[in-house]
């Protein structure tokens, strides 16, 4: 039997494969994309390993920053977008500090409602995320 699959395996390594030209033609073209795809990502890997080794610190922050997103749990990414939110109200009430006028009295109090049922929204998303965590490590 093992004569058999020595004799069929030395008759499968003598077997020969042509291409045609136009299989050639195509092979080459691939061959020539492929090269000039990796010449891309390897320009693009240089100029991403620049932006991420401070040239671009901004960029450097915002490509962190997605990644980091791209890491949360579904309900992190909730979290974190009304928290953004809640500090993007009190940047505009800080801005309103110092007018006394009735419309910044009546914005200002638009601005606490909404800061106040951010609040709210975050605290029930933490709890919601304290219940999740609880149930999967049970």
């Amino acid at each position: 039997m093992s004569s058999a699959l020595s004799h069929a395996s030395s008759a499968q390594s003598s077997d020969k494969v042509t291409i045609s030209e136009e299989g050639k033609e195509a092979l080459n073209e691939d061959k020539a994309l492929s090269s000039k795809s990796a010449d891309t990502e390897k320009a693009l890997s240089s100029n991403m390993g620049s932006t991420l080794h401070g040239k671009h610190s901004e960029s450097a922050q915002q490509a962190k920053e997605m990644e980091e997103e791209k890491a949360m749990s579904p309900i992190d990414k909730q979290i974190q977008r009304v928290k953004e939110q809640i500090e993007e109200l009190q940047e505009r009430l800080k801005e309103l500090e110092g007018d006394s006028s009735e419309a910044a009295d009546n914005e200002r109090k638009l601005i606490l409602d909404q800061i106040l049922e951010l609040t709210g929204v975050l605290m029930s998303l933490m709890e919601k995320k304290t219940r999740d965590a609880k149930s999967l490590s049970a």
